[in-house]
């Protein structure tokens, strides 16, 4: 069948290309006929600035030309044999691309709750990110929380620290837009420029440094910060991937002080429970699912954008520049089939 999809060709290349997509269902596949699809500010747009780390490791991905996206919300168009989870018109969750169409497997998708809105199942799909990070540090109820950087990774991670127990949670970012979001969320806004992250938890707990500190924004300049806020023996989750080097201080900040720090990346979520690993990224998919569909976990805000899919590219520029305005973007594919 013929159908489109965001096709990145070179840096900041970025075109809406038409492809053939094989609509011929293999035993347990569905057709997905895309809705909506959130941009990731993270991975994909490094692959768009050619500054992922992939590029010059010699690693085999990424590399160009090749699709973008991995999260997107649609409806079943057609479902294969021995599929019986699904039936056409069901609206599902998917790790799909920017495309008008996509085919996946069955047990690879997530039915969106009734009243769940599409743009709060795609904020719970990213969301597994943060809460796979966060499960690495184990935080406690009553522990202290500083998220550096507030985009969508750093805004969801410090609202599931708040949904943990902890206090107080502190949202750490130079842009008084993402501060104001982080505030109405619960979520302690500090400007860096202005006061130290650390100095400010102490004020709220009694003298505390905070037990888990996140590192979100991926700039390897902020990783030396998180370290320093930690208290003793706290642990420090490197949420955010670094695209660089960065210089620490290992006596005083790590080895003094007893402070584990926590590689987080998504890939090292188990495929397969186990009973020593039972939280899979399937689970956790599914476990924020049903905390935004019911309310507990607040997604106002977070997103700025909808935009159609010939806007993607100049959307990419915006983000690259940081600009103040951009937070989540969703990507409308509804009227584009």
């Amino acid at each position: 069948m013929n159908a489109r999809h965001l096709w990145v060709t070179g840096r900041y290349e970025v075109e809406l290309a038409p492809f053939e997509l094989d609509d011929a269902l293999a035993p347990g596949q569905v057709l997905v006929e895309t809705e909506r699809t959130l941009v990731s500010a993270g991975t994909e747009l490094a692959i768009v600035m050619g500054t992922h780390i992939g590029f010059t490791t010699g690693a085999g991905w990424p590399r160009y030309p090749m699709a973008l996206g991995y999260t997107a919300v649609g409806r079943a168009g057609a479902v294969g044999d021995a599929v019986s989870r699904f039936r056409v018109g069901d609206r599902v969750l998917a790790e799909t691309p920017h495309a008008t169409h996509a085919v996946a497997q069955a047990d690879a998708l997530l039915p969106v709750p009734e009243g769940c809105p599409p743009d709060a199942a795609l904020l719970a799909h990213l969301a597994s990110i943060p809460l796979a990070g966060l499960r690495l540090a184990r935080p406690q109820i009553g522990e202290g929380v500083v998220v550096f950087g507030q985009g969508l990774i750093g805004a969801l991670a410090a609202r599931l620290a708040r949904l943990s127990g902890c206090r107080p949670v502190l949202g750490v970012d130079l842009l008084p837009e993402r501060r104001r979001i982080a505030a109405a969320a619960g979520v302690v806004p500090v400007d860096p420029g202005e006061a130290d992250p650390l100095a400010v938890h102490r004020d709220l707990a009694s003298g505390r440094a905070p037990e888990v500190v996140i590192e979100a924004t991926g700039a390897p300049e902020v990783i030396a910060d998180a370290l320093r806020t930690a208290a003793e023996m706290g642990r420090v989750v490197l949420l955010g991937s670094p695209r660089g080097r960065v210089e620490i201080d290992p006596y005083t900040d790590v080895h003094g002080k007893g402070v584990s720090i926590i590689g987080a990346h998504h890939r090292l979520t188990p495929k397969v429970a186990t009973p020593l690993t039972p939280f899979t990224a399937a689970r956790n998919r599914a476990a924020v699912l049903a905390l935004v569909a019911d309310g507990s976990l607040p997604t106002e805000g977070l997103v700025s954008h909808h935009i159609r899919p010939e806007e993607a590219a100049g959307t990419y520029r915006a983000l690259a520049d940081r600009s103040p305005a951009f937070m989540g973007v969703i990507i409308d594919w509804s009227r584009d089939r």
